[in-house]
C-alpha cells in the first residue's frame, strides 16, 4: 500500500506505527492506541493492513474518532490467516471504515 500511495502521490510522507509482533500477532489495544497517535500526529489516510474477528471497541472508538477528525481509514478486507472465503473480518467490517479487497497469498 504504501508504494502505490508513493506513486500516486510523491510529495507525501509515510509513518509506520509497529502494533503487531514478529509472529503477525497483537492486541486490539495496541492497534488502537496507534490509530489515536496518527490523529494527534496529523495523518490524513490510515492504513490497517490486518484483520481481526470479532468487534474490538477500543479500536472501533478509535477509528471513528479518526473519522470524526476527517481522517479516512482504510482496512484489509480479507488479509487473514484463515481459509474462509466468507469471513469479512474487523476493522474492514466496521460501517465507518473503508475496505480494500486484497488478500496476501
Amino acid at each position: 500500500m504504501a508504494g502505490i500511495i508513493k506513486l500516486t502521490a510523491p510529495e507525501s510522507h509515510s509513518y509506520a506505527y509497529r502494533v503487531l509482533d514478529t509472529a503477525g500477532t497483537g492486541g486490539g489495544y495496541t492497534i488502537a492506541d496507534a490509530v489515536f497517535k496518527a490523529v494527534e500526529g496529523s495523518c490524513r489516510a490510515i492504513n490497517l493492513s490486518l484483520g481481526m474477528i470479532g468487534v474490538h471497541n477500543a479500536l472501533d472508538d478509535a477509528t471513528r474518532f479518526a473519522k470524526d477528525n476527517g481522517i479516512m481509514v482504510v482496512a484489509a478486507a480479507s488479509n487473514d490467516s484463515s481459509d474462509n472465503v466468507f469471513l469479512f473480518p474487523f476493522p474492514a467490517s466496521c460501517h465507518i471504515v473503508f475496505p480494500w479487497p486484497h488478500r496476501i497469498q
